[in-house]
């Protein structure tokens, strides 16, 4: 059997899964998110819809938060970019997690 003491002060390299997107490293844009929850209530439908009044109003509310056209709807996740978070750990908390 094998006896000994965990060293404190080391530190390890640990990469993990992004919990921000899931590991695609790529997340809904939020301003997308916030047209959904304002003007994306009032797209309209059926055959009488007033497709010219939504466009004023949709441009308005793109231009108003500085955008001179729709964005892309997804964006680089601004947690990992890529994924993974990476962070230092101290080894000890990893061999208690280990064994």
């Amino acid at each position: 059997m094998c006896e000994g003491k965990i060293v404190s002060g080391l530190e390890i390299m640990v990469r993990y899964r992004c919990k921000v997107c899931g590991g695609t490293g790529i997340v809904r844009n939020p301003l997308w998110q916030e047209w959904d929850e304002s003007i994306g209530r009032e797209v309209p439908s059926g055959p009488e819809a007033d497709w010219n009044g939504f466009e004023v109003r949709n441009k308005a509310w793109w231009s108003s938060r500085g955008c001179q056209k729709e964005p892309p709807e997804e964006v680089e996740c601004e947690e990992c970019s890529k994924g993974w978070v990476i962070r230092w750990v101290p080894i000890s908390d990893v061999m208690r997690k280990a064994f």
